[in-house]
């Protein structure tokens, strides 16, 4: 039996923490950023569901330790 064929996008998704928003920028090509957003603290993990699976560069701060697991956990990891 062949295995199913999976095609992922090369997609880098890069993630700023501040205070009271997150600045992320999306890269389907190196050296480009194709969008940007400022998505408030509430809209953050809403926003990151609905992306295709990709690498994500996260902030390393202590600001920035809780996120990445509250994402982990949520459905943006469809294991």
């Amino acid at each position: 039996m062949k295995a199913k064929e999976v095609r992922m996008e090369l997609t880098t998704i890069a993630v700023d923490v501040a205070k009271s928003v997150f600045q992320v920028a999306i890269s389907s090509r190196h050296g480009s950023v194709d969008a940007e957003r400022r998505l408030s603290r509430d809209r953050f993990l809403t926003f990151f569901v609905q992306q295709p699976a990709a690498t994500v560069l996260w902030e390393a701060c202590a600001a920035g330790v809780e996120w990445p697991s509250s994402a982990v956990e949520s459905e943006a990891c469809d294991e």
